[in-house]
């Protein structure tokens, strides 16, 4: 059985190893987002990675090593003394959020105290479940991937969240 894992690569070689795991068709996650960037003489959006050094691999125990023997793959990300197996809902969040350009999305590395649940409950990321923070007087909800100590932040307009009650599960 599959299952997410992260992945720790070489900076700025993201898309390269992308690329490498897709050739061995191994399927692979890597979150961008656009990003205008100036040089002396033109402007230019180029995609750039969400979270750099990182990559999500959907793969079974016997692919791991396939993983391991791709160039600039440093290793397998560890929490709690085994390799992070990241929820798939964390992962569809992540593409559900950077699929709505409409949304201001920013990654943060700071360790957020647990907030109020919420869930979005209008617009295109109905159904979302995060943690609900104010910044700047601006509301904004927190998807926390905790294996890898990052979070995922969009903006919303109020309205469209509502408290989340615990699901027992």
């Amino acid at each position: 059985m599959n299952s997410w894992y992260a992945v720790y690569i070489r900076p700025q070689k993201e898309k390269r190893v992308k690329s490498c795991l897709e050739e061995k068709q191994l399927e692979c996650y890597l979150p961008l987002r656009k990003s205008l960037r100036q040089w002396s003489d033109r402007k230019k959006w180029i995609e750039i990675p969400v979270i750099t050094g990182y990559i999500f691999v959907n793969i079974n125990s016997s692919q791991r090593l396939d993983v391991l023997k791709t160039d600039f793959v440093m290793g397998f990300v560890r929490y709690l003394g085994a390799d992070a197996i990241i929820p798939e809902n964390q992962i569809n969040t992540m593409k559900c959020m950077l699929g709505q350009s409409e949304y201001d999305i920013e990654v943060d590395y700071t360790n957020y105290r647990k907030g109020q649940p919420v869930i979005v409950t209008a617009g295109p990321l109905t159904g979302l479940r995060g943690n609900l923070v104010l910044v700047k007087n601006k509301h904004k909800v927190i998807v926390s991937l905790e294996q890898i100590n990052v979070n995922i932040i969009a903006e919303l307009p109020a309205i469209q969240l509502e408290v989340a009650h615990a699901v027992a599960g």
